[in-house]
């Protein structure tokens, strides 16, 4: 399938990336889609506050029990999960760019329905509806940004999305210390939505999937919009990908070098959505005050969030410096001593008047978590999965990691009210330390080589590749990882 690539002067385009503001736009466009699920992730943080059962003020007229709560970010993960298997299947169809257009308006009708909600059973149904109907955006945006971009630029815009959506949380959270749940529904329902479609509307479909569908013309004209230059070398790619059908893909998982990458991805998926960070996120207005934290349990969350922002920057520009496998092991074994300081601080009196530690140590444990645990298992699902296989696996990968997040919400205050501050962070500390040791003996390193050395990795058949750094030409992918994640 042909790849957008930046206009050679042989062209007669300009060869410093062509219409920048163009493909940033179209990069901003599609992480508000995602962002769209964003907003959803910091109302939630809000809302669990404000709806407990001792609460006063804006949400007196509906309080909901622990369990309730627990539910509120739970069916948004859940949604999410099954939005994101929808996505793939709309995106095919229609297209990424109306995909994600087509799912903005049901997204705001759920959103009002939230706002609107007068009993329990209501509003977790729009939180529901909420996560199946910005998963599509979150399952599909980094096809539309990567189709849209230059290599030049591919991996900052990819970024950008992120950035976007924990800058969401954090405007979301701060708005939540002036306004109700169901203002702050309100105003989440217009800025989700209206955004977003105004720049879709007015942005052209990205020309790799035209190409895909053979509307070479279509490809042409957006390539020209986006002053990109398609190679059209192969065009048969996503027909060799999925020309053999469902039932046959499924039936090669079971091959080990398709069954052994799925497996190490998805169990670095379950220690990132285990490691404790989002659900401390979904219940950090809770959690920093009963926590004992000296600051303010809002400003506890923005920090929470904002130091992750800084965190993803400084990946983007060490991950194919360092390698996958050494920001990993630095990842989780940073959270897991962290982790085990609070411990300390909560088991020994002699710490307690330290009162900025604590929080110190929370800054310090989600640094060292979005430098490698919270992206880098996306980036090695982009690079280790066979190209056959991408499409299912990539499924398979978003469905789990919504789905572990949703039962890691759930027993986050069960763990919490069981056994303490202290017997939770043991627990999370536990997990991380053994992500680590997995890390170490499963892992393989991939800086430097071509998808398809990768895939020898895992076949027992082929001789281990060097890591000369080569590119994949046939393929066209530079060996660069882009380390955003998709959630």
């Amino acid at each position: 399938m042909g790849r957008p690539e930046e206009a050679s002067p042989e062209s007669g385009q300009r060869s410093d990336g062509g219409r920048l503001s163009v493909q940033l736009a179209a990069a901003v466009a599609a992480s508000l889609a995602c962002g769209s699920n964003a907003f959803a992730m910091g109302w939630g943080v809000v809302a669990t506050w404000q709806l407990r059962d001792t609460a006063e003020g804006a949400g007196r007229d509906l309080r909901f029990t622990d369990g309730q709560r627990a539910w509120l970010n739970s069916a948004l993960f859940l949604g999410t999960a099954f939005g994101c298997l929808l996505g793939g299947r709309v995106a095919a169809r229609f297209g990424p760019r109306l995909a994600m257009l087509h799912s903005l308006l049901p997204l705001g009708l759920s959103q009002v329905l939230v706002a609107l909600a007068n009993s329990a059973p209501v509003l977790l149904a729009g939180r529901l509806v909420i996560g199946l109907t910005s998963g599509i955006s979150v399952g599909v945006y980094i096809l539309y940004i990567s189709g849209t971009s230059s290599p030049r630029y591919r991996g900052a815009l990819t970024v950008l999305a992120d950035v976007i959506c924990l800058l969401i949380i954090i405007g979301v959270i701060a708005l939540g210390e002036v306004l109700g749940w169901r203002w702050l529904a309100a105003v989440c329902a217009a800025a989700s939505v209206l955004p977003a479609a105004t720049m879709l509307l007015l942005l052209p479909d990205d020309p790799v999937w035209l190409l895909s569908c053979g509307r070479l013309a279509d490809a042409k004209r957006s390539a020209a919009v986006l002053d990109l230059n398609l190679e059209l070398s192969d065009t048969t790619t996503l027909d060799a990908e999925t020309s053999d059908g469902w039932r046959q893909t499924l039936g090669l998982l079971i091959q080990r070098k398709n069954l052994l990458p799925l497996a190490i991805v998805l169990m670095l998926v379950l220690f990132n959505t285990f490691s404790g960070y989002m659900a401390i996120l979904s219940y950090s207005l809770e959690f920093f005050r009963m926590a004992g934290f000296q600051l303010d349990a809002a400003v506890c969350s923005i920090l929470f969030c904002a130091i992750r922002v800084l965190a993803v920057l400084l990946t983007s520009t060490l991950v194919d410096r360092l390698g996958r496998r050494v920001l990993l092991v630095f990842s989780c074994g940073g959270v897991s001593v962290c982790y085990m300081g609070l411990v300390a601080y909560y088991q020994l009196p002699a710490l307690h008047h330290l009162t900025a530690l604590p929080i110190a140590l929370m800054l310090g444990a989600g640094f060292v978590y979005s430098s490698a645990l919270a992206c880098l298992p996306f980036c090695l699902a982009g690079e280790m999965f066979p190209l056959r296989m991408r499409q299912v696996d990539g499924a398979i990968v978003m469905f789990s990691y919504n789905a572990f997040n949703m039962l890691a919400g759930q027993a986050f205050p069960r763990t919490l009210a069981a056994l303490g501050a202290g017997g939770l962070f043991l627990t999370h500390g536990i997990i991380m330390a053994l992500a680590c040791a997995f890390t170490l003996l499963a892992v393989p390193e991939t800086k430097g080589l071509s998808l398809a050395a990768i895939e020898t990795l895992f076949d027992k058949g082929k001789p281990a590749p060097a890591p000369d750094g080569s590119e994949e030409v046939s393929r066209g992918h530079s060996g660069r990882c882009d380390v955003s994640v998709i959630a």
